[in-house]
């Protein structure tokens, strides 16, 4: 059959089929199966990511920031001193607080959908996508919930797992706070570049106001900085002494934070959170212009100023925080310290110091001021031992609080940086200061008196196995002393005896009490009365110790820190009074009235025969700078540290001056670096300022406080021949007091011109009685000084006898002039002769001294040997007439000083003498009798004044109004007692001047009265006062004036008698070969041309 075949042949092929639709299946299902498992694998993977990404992030408990927070500190009066700035400077504010607009301004830039969404936004995803595509201005899709999440917990890598922790985190915070406190957490955690974490902190950075003032305009340049901290701040105010640098004025005209603000303005206005006109007002707002040049509301003080106090503040605050967490949380010592300081440099505290700003001021710059005026140069970091460091520390004696605090000259650190504190951390021998501490302190303790007089002669103590003289600092021993006297010239052998009476140990117990550091090896004479510690103090330690003293004897250790609050306001500390009484309260009122003695006359008597000079070591600070009531001490440690220290019931002060590195070439001060010339000042500057506007003020004696006369140099009750300048009134605690009399002092006749002469009968000396003090010879070390008071020991007859004087074995000469111990005899000398004529003088002395006398007639200089005579030429003036001249003697004194004594030498030249205009005169008239006072009226009594000393009653019975006599007539001043109780101590004062005599002091006793005669030689008026200065008897004081009217006859020209009655010649003679000196005359005229 055609067209069909049968068989393929070769190469044949037949027609072609599809495959069937099971064998399709089959690979579709293959194709189904693979997108399957790349499904499932892909969601295991992107599921284990994910668990990947949240095991990273560790347990979620938590979640609210523990942002680290700036610390402030403030001073006394609750104004901030300064911040303490830990990795971050952050001020927590509660959203309260943060205006309306301010928190609109970065809602309306940062997430506009915040308050919708669960804490990613995905509606807000998508737009930020479509914009970015279309070429919009890039967005982001990160909400404020995850700007927080990531700022808080998560770093800034760029990494799909922290995209995915952050997303986490975000819906977590969502789910437990709500959006305020998101907000809120938000804003105080953001960084605004600068340094500024939080809204508070960026906003006193770069407006210098806190955020509840800040404008619109203001917080739209806040809310547009996060976005980038880097390019978007505006230049921050400079800080107090800085100026704005060159890039800082570059970014004022021409920064990206314009751009930004007016963003976020115009999103703010979108979204209706402003109006079109507020839009505008802010866009014309000169943000810049409005804000403060400087910084102070977040003030940076002078860092030389108070960086050691802050230091110390800070030191203070991380101790006593330790302290509290140690007993409250049962932590060790290095964890309890650790915590502490995280609470101090993170924890936002607010630490309220009791520093007063200006009294830190005044303090810096009086150590400052008075240091650079005597020349020492600052030292410096390279060279510490340029020049001399200060330290000084004052104390609020009432609160016991530390009010200044000033440890070194500069501070070299950053504030806060812990530089080296001298007020604190230095360690220094305090010398002499320590002695009303640690010597006489312990004494009065012990039942001793600010009487007790010790002999002050080099004394040699136990030391080492042999022993060691301790010495003064001058080369001057009076001998017996009182403590009086020794703490207030500051002498170091009685000191040592105070020691030494009390015992070691006592004294030792003593210094500890009062907060001294110190150790056994201080147990010993010379550290306890000289200030040498083993470990030295510091000047803290000594204002506290002194403190005490001022407090009447209660310890309370100073402070610094009043308290301590967290972030949130909470009391984490407040401190607590520990009061204690280590030192019974007379004995601490005794001390501060003995240490008075140093800064101004108070007891002592000054014009004491033996203790001179009598100023006490503070008088020069006391009369310059700090004319008030006050307890002084200076302090020397072997010319490497000088101190001086003090207090009044207000204030105590330490002031320390000194190197740094102390060494013999370098670290020594001047031989003349005293207490009292270098810190004494800047001791009396601050102090000034304490007490500047309050009350003078000093202590009330306490209970138990009686007074008693005293014999200075023996501490007893005066004996009969106590002289009246040794005498003075002593405070004492009630059954201390002496009851019994000295009989140390004697009496013994003298000649009047040379008391170092005993009088023997047919001397032609005056004799006199002389009172001396017969103490027993000391034991001095050899070559050291005698005392002082050996000069007062009675002469021996066999060597001191006027009868081994030559000159006292005859007449004194009607033209001889003695000079002697007590002055030259007469004080007057009256020549007579012929114009051109030739007199002569004999100048002799009685005193035992060569002179280097001035004549004149012609002027010269002679030498007149010890117990020589020399004859004077003298040659007279050509004129007739009256002339004066003088005669002028100067020797050595006994105690190294010199004496000068002066003659009024009266020339008389006899001949005619015209009166002017006109012929020669008559003699006037009056003649001997009106010339010598012993005219009609001159001489005799002429009215008796009494007073009677009653306290405030205390009456005068007198004539009424002036007293008028004639000159040379006398008065009766008859003192009288009107209470039953003896007064001691009465002066008596013409014109302001002493009485002569026995006027000087008075004591009348009980129930008695005492009567003094006093001449009114010289015409003119006369003030007597009657004073009793005492305070058992207050108001003692009465006044009288006297008017001594010229005697007939007084005045005229006739006759040869000169008129001794106005004080001529101090020598009266009484007859052939025999005269005698009136003491009180000759005395007066002196004293009357010296002044």
């Amino acid at each position: 059959m055609a067209g069909y075949p049968h068989g393929s042949g070769a190469g044949g092929r037949g027609p072609r089929r599809r495959n069937p639709w099971w064998r399709r299946v089959r690979w579709m299902r293959l194709f189904l199966f693979l997108v399957f498992l790349f499904g499932i694998s892909g969601t295991m993977l992107a599921a284990g990511f994910m668990v990947g990404a949240v095991r990273a992030m560790g347990p979620i408990t938590a979640l609210r920031p523990q942002v680290a927070q700036t610390s402030f500190i403030y001073d006394r009066h609750g104004e901030l001193l300064t911040e303490i700035q830990g990795p971050e400077n952050r001020i927590v504010v509660p959203l309260e607080r943060i205006p309306e607009h301010v928190r609109n301004a970065f809602i309306a830039i940062e997430d506009e959908r915040f308050y919708e969404h669960f804490g990613v936004d995905p509606i807000g995803i998508a737009r930020a996508v479509i914009n970015n595509l279309r070429g919009g201005h890039l967005q982001g899709a990160s909400t404020i919930t995850q700007q927080l999440a990531r700022s808080a917990f998560l770093t800034q890598e760029r990494t799909w797992r922290r995209k995915i922790q952050e997303a986490i985190l975000a819906i977590e915070l969502e789910r437990r706070f709500t959006k305020d406190e998101i907000l809120e957490m938000y804003l105080n955690q953001i960084y605004f570049g600068n340094g500024a974490y939080g809204i508070q902190a960026a906003s006193y950075t770069y407006f210098g106001k806190p955020v509840e003032e800040l404008t619109i305009a203001e917080a739209a340049v806040l809310a547009g900085i996060p976005k980038n901290p880097s390019a978007y701040p505006p230049p921050p105010i400079p800080d107090p002494g800085e100026e704005p640098s060159k890039e800082d004025r570059e970014r004022a005209e021409h920064g990206r934070w314009k751009e930004r603000q007016r963003l976020v303005l115009a999103k703010m206005r979108q979204l209706g959170y402003i109006t079109e006109e507020q839009y505008q007002a802010a866009l014309e707002e000169d943000v810049l212009a409005n804000r403060p040049k400087v910084n102070t509301q977040s003030p940076r003080p002078d860092q030389d100023v108070f960086g050691h106090v802050v230091d110390y503040i800070i030191e203070e605050t991380e101790r006593v925080l330790a302290e509290q967490l140690r007993a409250t949380h049962g932590l060790d010592a290095a964890a309890a310290q650790a915590r502490a300081r995280e609470l101090l440099y993170q924890g936002g505290l607010r630490i309220h110091s009791t520093v007063d700003p200006e009294l830190q001021r005044a303090a810096y710059r009086a150590q400052q001021e008075h240091l650079r005026a005597l020349g020492y140069p600052m030292p410096t970091p390279d060279d510490p031992n340029r020049g001399p460091q200060a330290a000084a520390v004052l104390i609020d004696v009432e609160n016991a609080q530390i009010v200044a605090m000033v440890g070194g000259r500069s501070y070299e650190k950053p504030l806060g940086g812990r530089d080296w504190n001298f007020a604190e951390d230095s360690r220094r021998g305090l010398g002499s200061a320590t002695k009303p501490l640690t010597a006489y302190g312990p004494a009065l303790a012990a039942g001793y008196t600010p009487a007790t007089a010790v002999d002050d002669v080099a004394v040699a103590v136990p030391s080492g196995g042999g022993t060691h003289v301790i010495a003064n600092f001058e080369p001057r021993y009076f001998g017996y002393t009182p403590f009086r006297f020794g703490l207030k010239r500051s002498i170091n052998t009685v000191a040592v005896r105070a020691v030494q009476l009390v015992g070691v140990d006592q004294a030792w117990e003593f210094g500890r009490r009062l907060g001294l550091p110190l150790v056994d090896r201080d147990r010993d004479v010379a550290p306890l009365a000289l200030g040498s510690f083993t470990e030295g103090v510091s000047p803290l330690q000594v204002a506290d110790a002194y403190a005490t003293l001022a407090r009447g004897g209660v310890r309370e250790p100073a402070y610094i820190v009043a308290e301590i609050r967290d972030a949130q306001g909470r009391v984490l500390y407040r401190h607590q009074s520990q009061k204690e009484a280590v030192v019974d309260e007379r004995v601490a009122y005794l001390l501060a009235d003995m240490m008075r003695e140093v800064m101004e006359p108070h007891r002592f008597p000054t014009d004491s025969r033996l203790y001179r000079p009598s100023t006490g070591t503070g008088y020069s600070v006391h009369n310059n700078y700090f004319r008030r009531p006050a307890a002084g001490k200076t302090g020397t440690n072997d010319d490497r540290d000088v101190w001086f220290v003090g207090f009044t019931p207000q204030y105590a002060a330490a002031v320390w001056v000194g190197y740094a590195v102390p060494d013999k070439e370098t670290g020594r001060l001047p031989a003349n670096a005293s207490g009292a010339r270098v810190p004494g000042p800047i001791w009396g500057r601050i102090m000034a300022a304490a007490h500047q506007g309050k009350p003078v003020r000093w202590f009330d004696p306490p209970d138990g406080i009686v007074t008693a006369t005293v014999c200075a140099n023996t501490g007893l009750l005066p004996g009969p021949h106590c002289p009246e300048d040794m005498r003075y009134r002593e405070v004492f605690a009630a059954g201390s007091q002496p009851t019994q009399a000295e009989d140390l002092w004697v009496t013994l006749p003298v000649c009047a011109e040379n008391p170092e002469l005993v009088y023997a009968p047919g001397c032609a000396c005056t004799p006199t009685e002389k009172a001396f003090f017969n103490r027993p010879r000391a034991e001095v070390p050899t070559g050291y000084p005698q005392p002082r008071d050996y000069a007062l020991r009675p002469p021996d007859p066999t060597k001191a006898s006027c009868t081994t004087a030559p000159a006292f074995q005859r007449d004194r000469a009607p033209n001889e002039i003695w000079l002697t111990p007590e002055g030259p005899v007469p004080g007057e000398l009256a020549v007579t002769g012929e114009p051109g004529g030739t007199a002569t003088i004999r100048i002799t002395d009685v005193a035992g001294r060569d002179h280097r006398v001035t004549v004149p007639l012609p002027d010269r200089q002679i030498q007149v040997a010890a117990s020589q005579s020399v004859d004077v030429p003298l040659t007279l003036p050509a004129e007739p007439g009256d002339h004066e001249f003088r005669v002028t003697a100067t020797s050595a004194a006994p105690d190294g000083g010199t004496t000068t004594m002066v003659v009024r030498l009266r020339v008389t030249v006899r001949g005619a003498q015209p009166e002017p205009g006109g012929d020669q005169g008559e003699p006037g008239a009056g003649g001997d009798e009106g010339g010598r006072g012993r005219g009609p009226g001159g001489g005799g009594v002429a009215a008796t004044v009494t007073v009677r000393l009653a306290g405030p009653a205390t009456q005068l019975l007198a004539p009424g109004g002036p007293l008028r006599v004639t000159a040379g007539q006398a008065v009766q001043l008859v003192i009288a007692d009107g209470l039953g109780q003896p007064h001691e101590g009465v002066r008596v004062s013409i014109n302001g001047r002493p009485a002569p005599g026995e006027g000087r002091r008075i004591n009348v006793p009980a129930g008695q009265q005492v009567t003094l005669t006093l001449t009114f030689r010289q015409p003119g008026r006369y003030e007597v006062v009657i004073d009793h200065s005492d305070p058992q008897h207050p108001g003692e004081r009465a006044r009288v004036v006297v008017e001594a009217v010229p005697a007939q006859g007084e005045g005229g020209g006739g006759g040869d008698g000169e008129d001794e009655a106005a004080g001529g010649q101090a020598v009266l003679p009484l007859g052939p070969g025999a005269w005698r000196v009136d003491w009180d005359r000759w005395w007066a005229g002196l004293t009357r041309r010296a002044a």
